[in-house]
């Protein structure tokens, strides 16, 4: 798998927790309890997922490719 295709799959992904974040927050908003440890997964997974290895790669790896192939860094 190319490095570009796996960070699109990683948005893909990303973006399905934040769908579940935004139904548990309606739930909440209606007055539904939920279970914390739900929320701590979540924030656990961006916390080491999304921050650390996702962003890393695209800082690491995507950024300086980028640029190297003439896109100018902001």
């Amino acid at each position: 798998m190319k490095a570009i295709r796996q960070l699109k799959n990683e948005h893909e992904g990303i973006k399905i927790i934040f769908r579940v974040l935004r139904k548990m927050c309606e739930s909440l908003r209606f007055g539904q309890t939920l279970d914390t440890t739900h929320f701590e997964g979540i924030l656990e997974f961006l916390q080491i997922f999304v921050d650390k290895c996702h962003h890393g790669k695209e800082e690491d790896l995507l950024f300086p490719a980028m640029v190297q192939a003439g896109i100018p860094k902001r």
